[in-house]
């Protein structure tokens, strides 16, 4: 009896485990499943809010950038907005005037944000015209201003003048009292001068001359207001415009006007020149103390004198010369670099033609202040400018080569050549080529070749090329 009870026993046993393992095994296969299924919903889970996340910091990263913006904005509007009021005898500001005047300073603002074809689409340009040539200063401020960013768009820079804005700008310069309005206004024609084609509109428009009456410190308010009118009021109307050219950054925008009309316009050169423009370039650069508008004034007379025979002896005879050596030697080359080499540069291109060059080579100090540039002068630049004088001084003309060659200028090239064969730069390249021709030029006359070997230029020479070879 106890055998066969041992033996159900075990034959329960065997049973009952394999169901038990047959349950386990499913057991376990749904608990997998169910995990699987976790598992891919965590996943799910995860991906979904880092998506959320993403657009989140996408969207919060946008709306912060529009809240900058906006204070951004609001800033820059706002001081703007105080600028052309505080210069305005306006007591007032209605509703319509601030809305335009808000709407021109945001097209200053973002014009660079659309495209040409965008802001030509919507007449904007037209629309800034009309706006610049109203009687409220308030409105005609912002819309120069405007205008003058708009025009830095190359492919506009010709349609804004087709639209008519040069009588308008005429009428600016010839009557506004407004600071701000004339400053822009001189941007303006500054910037649609850099379009070579505008160049003779901006000159047959009448501007190139008011630009000039603007230097010379002339309004037709003043000249034009006849006997009846009373002493004092002339004299009140003659200190206004006095103080309004004095203000430095009208100076500054007139310049740079007239600066960016005679580039590459031999017309407008020979104009400025008739309107008797060169002399208050001469005392802008002799009186001021702004370097950066003295730094105009000289660009000015480089493209003048540029390749222009009347226009360089018309220069030559106001004592043009004579202001510049002057620049050079009371300048700190050092820390007004370009000044020098704008002063080299005009004096350079006075010597386009013989009796100006030897007018040029005669002048009082000019060719030992470009000795010294070349002697001790740290920027290559400038040194190939002075390089470039005194090549331009020698060119074909014998009387200067002797000159020259008496004022210790062989020396001073050998030992500049030496010193910058040291830096193979390419701005170092270019001033040793400067250099170069210039020596030769000058060893072109036998003396002077009897001066380079007294200088052991050649043995110089001999050492300098077995180095480099």
């Amino acid at each position: 009896m106890d055998k066969e009870y041992k033996r159900l026993f075990r034959h329960f046993d065997r049973e009952c485990q394999s169901r038990l393992d047959k349950i386990y095994s499913k057991f376990n296969t749904a608990c997998q499943k169910v995990e699987d299924k976790i598992k891919r919903v965590e996943l799910s889970s995860v991906h979904y809010i880092n998506r959320i996340l993403e657009k989140s910091v996408i969207d919060v990263d946008f709306a912060e950038g529009l809240i900058q913006k906006e204070l951004k904005t609001k800033v820059i509007v706002s001081q703007w907005i105080n600028y052309f009021l505080c210069e305005n005898d306006s007591n007032t500001l209605d509703p319509i005037s601030y809305s335009i005047l808000r709407w021109c300073l945001n097209i200053a603002l973002c014009y660079t944000e659309v495209t040409p074809e965008y802001l030509r689409l919507y007449d904007v340009h037209k629309k800034l015209i009309f706006y610049c040539s109203s009687s409220n200063d308030i409105i005609a401020g912002p819309a120069y201003l405007a205008l003058s960013h708009v025009s830095l768009i190359p492919s506009l820079k010709h349609e804004i003048v087709i639209a008519n804005v040069l009588p308008i700008c005429l009428k600016t310069l010839a009557h506004s009292q407004s600071i701000p309005i004339i400053t822009y206004a001189c941007k303006l024609l500054a910037s649609l001068a850099l379009y070579h084609s505008n160049k003779l509109q901006i000159a047959n428009s009448g501007c190139l001359h008011a630009l000039i009456d603007l230097i010379l410190q002339q309004n037709k308010k003043v000249f034009n207001i006849g006997k009846s009118v009373y002493t004092s009021l002339h004299t009140r109307l003659k200190c206004l415009i006095f103080s309004i050219f004095n203000h430095p950054d009208v100076q500054y925008a007139t310049l740079t006007a007239i600066v960016n009309s005679t580039y590459g316009c031999d017309a407008n050169r020979q104009y400025m020149s008739e309107l008797n423009g060169i002399i208050p370039l001469l005392q802008t650069i002799k009186t001021t103390s702004n370097h950066a508008i003295m730094l105009e004034a000289i660009k000015a007379l480089v493209n003048m004198a540029y390749t222009n025979k009347y226009v360089s002896g018309c220069i030559l005879s106001d004592g043009g010369d004579i202001i510049l050596v002057e620049v050079l030697q009371g300048c700190d080359i050092l820390r007004q670099p370009l000044l020098a080499h704008s002063a080299l540069a005009a004096l350079a291109n006075l010597c386009t033609y013989a009796p100006t060059q030897t007018h040029v080579g005669h002048t009082e100090g000019l060719i030992e202040v470009a000795v010294l540039i070349i002697k001790h002068t740290k920027q290559a630049f400038v040194v190939a400018q002075a390089a470039a004088l005194l090549l331009a001084v020698m060119w074909k003309n014998m009387a200067n080569k002797i000159r020259v060659g008496t004022k210790n200028a062989c020396a001073a090239l050998v030992q500049r050549i030496v010193e910058q064969s040291n830096d193979l730069s390419d701005e170092s390249l270019h001033c040793l080529e400067r250099l170069c021709h210039a020596l030769a030029t000058f060893c072109f006359l036998t003396p002077n070749q009897e001066i380079m070997k007294f200088a052991n230029g050649n043995s110089t020479f001999y050492s300098q090329y077995a180095t480099l070879h």
